[in-house]
């Protein structure tokens, strides 16, 4: 249904031959000729097997004289009575057989005392033909068959394999799409009573921007040339029941007067009408029927990604009442009425004109919420206000006009309408600017919203249910201009994107034997044709999609695949010639459209190797903290000597040293000073705040997320009311000073 102050729509991959030689008690290893294929088996037959040294006495009949003494491991055996068994190779047993009938259980390794002595030939442990003829007078041979090798006295050790480094993996990222590189620059602006954060595109054409007091809602997609909002818009940023944001529903309370008890379906009298002032359960991210903005948790502007952690207000105050009564707004106790969810966003550009909303609700109780079609997201456009364009014509991805003309509540119109590119656009009167919405899993069923010079809505008719304590994740990608562009990206983009899934087995640094337990999910927009296991790079096997997953389709709803199987289970047979080595594997997916990706990787380690030691801890060195002396502005230092007008705090954190490394990367943390507004702002972007902060000195160096060696997390926090930026290690103090007003933005991690 419609929703905004008066009316809103309602409605995320040598073999080598190793072993203890027996002759001399010493291990080595040999990388195997490639040719060495032909087994020892009278020049019979060829054994595509190579053979572990352990194993080649086995395929060896050396003659031995019924006198000879046999030395074996330091002890002396008469050649009548000398029984060595040697376990067989693989593929022999017929040979061995033969070979057990002519002399039972008598093998040596030196020949006969009475022969001349033989020299051994090269690599005569290991031959692929026969040897040379050799003259043995009859008294010193056996009734055993001279055959193909002869074995040398002495076997020198052989040097171990060189196994190539492979460094620790990091998770393979769940979105499909690479961000553009680099990332453009962020800002944020206080505009009046709002506080918006932009994030522009790599070039600086093209700008969005959320807004903090509304939820994060998206509130600008537009031209970069004016600071702020400007007229370029193509959103709706009217009032917090607007914007691109997300709605959710539970259809057990839908409305006002059953909603209490969740009977909304099964005593549908008992609900109240029929208007957005009376909906139930109903958390909306940019705030309430008040006007009252959900309040953010954190926001993030690093990297070329612009994220919060919101807790979505409900809409409606009133919603657990058993009765219709209205006046929540007015009772204080009521009037921010906090929901159980919580909802994550991120946003970037991954091509010029494209913006990618990841978003992930997280329900926080105990509270199942039926399914239902949810707003995940919903994109109101400029309607025409202060100058802004009107973008009141819905086309669907053929071009073809959808024309929003079903009455529905409030006076408001509605439109469902089917659209096979899985897109929508609204666009002006010419269709040569305006703003489309694009869901990763191409729901193709849309629904448009509309009243004339007050609101232009659309949205994917997008259903699931939010479980409880569970989560539920969807991607969607926002493109700016006339529809002939947004068309061309659009088409390219559906076929562009790549599966995305996660190896969930084995675990990172596994150490495995003869083979590898598999297992994982995988989801594309079209379907996986193909999924394979590499190692080191190479196809160690291809794997079948053919688990059921009911758990992944609950978190990513509205994926084709999900009507079948999405995950994967599979125990797979490792060569036996890797060694004692790390190696890389990896899980690839290819889809219907010919994309191949890594969905998943991990380091193993074989032969009996093991993980490397963990890193040590980087050095570090304190950071101190002061405050002026009108409690105004905190500033950092690496030494305890206060400027004027500031006092020592005390210290605050530490920083890393240094620049790291591949295996410990860290970022360096600035700090920047605004004079104008007396502030000194820690900083992982040099260039933030300008023009008006300057300096960018650097204290240290933080990672990015947390890690063994990085386990201290550092908030960096800002109060509105004083233009204050300062950092905390203090979770306590960031609940302290969030009653004043001062709000946590992101974090990184010290020692």
């Amino acid at each position: 249904m419609g929703r905004h102050i008066a009316t809103r729509g309602a409605g995320l991959w040598m073999q080598w031959a190793c072993a203890c030689l027996s002759a001399t008690g010493v291990w080595g290893c040999a990388e195997a000729p490639a040719d060495l294929a032909q087994s020892a088996a009278g020049d019979v037959a060829t054994d595509e097997y190579v053979w572990p040294l352990t194993d080649v006495a086995a395929h060896l009949d050396v003659q031995a004289d019924a006198e000879a003494k046999d030395e074996f491991d330091g002890k002396d055996a008469s050649a009548t009575d000398a029984a060595i068994d040697v376990p067989d190779a693989p593929g022999d047993g017929a040979l061995d057989a033969a070979d057990d009938a002519a002399a039972p259980d008598v093998e040596t390794d030196l020949a006969s005392a009475d022969a001349p002595d033989v020299p051994p030939a090269p690599d005569a442990y290991l031959l692929d033909g026969p040897l040379p003829d050799v003259e043995v007078p009859d008294s010193a041979v056996s009734d055993v068959a001279l055959t193909d090798v002869a074995v040398p006295d002495v076997i020198e050790e052989l040097p171990p394999p060189v196994c190539t480094d492979v460094p620790p993996v990091a998770a393979v990222p769940l979105a499909p799409l690479v961000a553009k590189n680099p990332g453009g620059k962020t800002e944020t602006l206080t505009v009046g009573n709002h506080v918006d954060d932009y994030l522009y595109q790599a070039d600086g054409q093209l700008k969005v921007g959320i807004r903090r007091d509304w939820g994060a809602s998206l509130v600008f997609f537009g031209m970069a040339n004016v600071p702020g909002m400007n007229t370029s818009n193509t959103l709706d940023a009217h009032d917090t029941g607007r914007e691109v944001q997300v709605a959710l529903y539970d259809s057990a309370r839908a409305m006002q007067g059953c909603a209490w008890n969740a009977s909304c379906q099964t005593n549908p009298a008992a609900s109240c009408p029929n208007s957005i002032a009376y909906l139930g359960w109903d958390p909306v991210q940019g705030g309430n029927e008040c006007n009252i903005g959900s309040p953010l948790e954190s926001v993030s502007l690093t990297g070329g990604v612009l994220s919060a952690v919101v807790r979505p207000n409900h809409w409606n105050p009133d919603w657990q009442e058993p009765t219709c009564t209205t006046g929540g707004c007015s009772d204080p106790a009521k009037q921010s009425l906090l929901s159980d969810v919580r909802y994550t966003q991120s946003l970037r550009f991954v091509q010029d004109n494209v913006v990618e909303v990841s978003m992930q609700i997280d329900n926080l109780s105990g509270m199942d919420h039926a399914a239902t079609l949810q707003e995940f997201p919903t994109l109101y456009a400029a309607f025409g206000d202060a100058g802004t364009p009107n973008l009141n014509v819905l086309l669907d991805s053929t071009g073809q006009q959808v024309v929003i003309d079903q009455p529905a509540n409030d006076g408001n119109f509605v439109k469902n309408f089917q659209t096979p590119g899985g897109w929508a656009t609204l666009q002006n009167a010419t269709h040569d600017y305006g703003v489309a919405l694009y869901n990763e899993n191409r729901l193709q069923a849309f629904q448009g919203w509309q009243q004339a010079g007050i609101f232009n809505n659309f949205r994917a008719q997008f259903q699931f249910a939010i479980p409880a304590w569970g989560t539920v994740r969807a991607r969607a990608y926002l493109v700016i201009g006339g529809f002939a562009t947004v068309q061309g990206i659009l088409t390219a983009l559906d076929k562009q994107i790549p599966a995305f899934g996660e190896m969930e087995a084995p675990a990172p640094d596994t150490a495995v034997q003869t083979s590898v337990d598999v297992n994982g999910w995988v989801l594309d927009n079209g379907a996986v044709t193909k999924l394979e296991a590499r190692l080191d790079g190479q196809v160690l096997a291809d794997l079948g999609v053919n688990v059921p997953r009911p758990d992944v389709c609950a978190t990513w709803p509205g994926y084709a695949m999900c009507a079948g199987l999405v995950g994967f289970a599979q125990t797979i047979a490792l060569p036996g010639n890797l060694g004692a080595c790390g190696h890389l594997l990896e899980i690839v997916a290819t889809d219907s459209d010919g994309n191949a990706r890594v969905i998943g990787r991990s380091r193993l380690f074989t032969g009996g190797a093991q993980p490397p030691p963990p890193l040590p801890i980087p050095p570090s060195h304190p950071i101190w903290r002061f405050a002026s002396t009108q409690a105004t502005d905190h500033m950092f230092g690496v030494n305890q000597t206060p400027l004027a007008g500031y006092a020592l705090e005390g210290q605050a954190f530490a920083l890393f040293d240094g620049p790291g490394t591949p295996a410990q990367p860290v970022v360096p943390l600035y700090q920047r000073y605004c004079a104008s507004c007396t502030d000194h702002m820690p900083a992982l972007d040099p260039n933030e705040g300008t023009p008006d902060y300057t300096g960018a000195e650097v204290l240290g160096y933080c990672a990015l997320s947390p890690t063994p060696w990085a386990k201290t997390q550092l908030t960096r926090l800002y109060g509105a009311a004083g233009s204050d930026h300062f950092m905390t290690a203090d979770p306590a103090e960031i609940v302290a000073t969030g009653a004043s007003g001062y709000v946590p933005e992101w974090s990184c991690w010290g020692p």
